[in-house]
């Protein structure tokens, strides 16, 4: 269900950035693909509703991202921001969002040391989770 909602959502928001139409809050016209795919990501995380077995689902995937078990050349941007929505979920079992941080930082830093770019997106968005987990 979550899937679902989810590609739909990122299916319009990739149109709309196609046909040049995607616009930031300064009215700006996004160029850049990775951003329209965090902008798609972020508004299906608001406005598609995960239940359960989603959240086991999505958990598992990041689980095995953050681990590095699978993509060992890259670093999606979306595994970060799905860590990030996990990290908001456990955020009142502070241990378990700890551990999620302290494993994306991880992640992130051995990609560094494999000369894998880190785009500016992903350090937008672990400097979201540091101020979540600050609060």
């Amino acid at each position: 269900m979550y899937d679902k909602c989810r590609s739909l959502y990122i299916e319009k928001i990739m149109k709309e950035f196609k046909l040049k139409k995607l616009k930031l809050r300064n009215n700006k016209v996004v160029t850049d693909k990775k951003q329209a795919l965090a902008i798609a990501i972020n508004m299906a995380m608001r406005k598609c509703i995960p239940n359960k077995q989603d959240f086991e689902k999505i958990e598992k995937k990041i689980m095995m991202f953050l681990l590095g078990k699978h993509r060992k050349d890259s670093l999606p941007l979306t595994d970060v921001i799905e860590t990030r929505m996990l990290i908001k979920l456990h955020i009142k079992n502070k241990k378990k969002a700890q551990k999620l941080y302290m494993l994306l930082v991880e992640r992130i830093t051995k990609a560094a040391l494999m000369k894998i770019k880190i785009n500016n997106h992903i350090w937008d968005e672990l400097n979201i989770i540091q101020k979540m987990l600050r609060v």
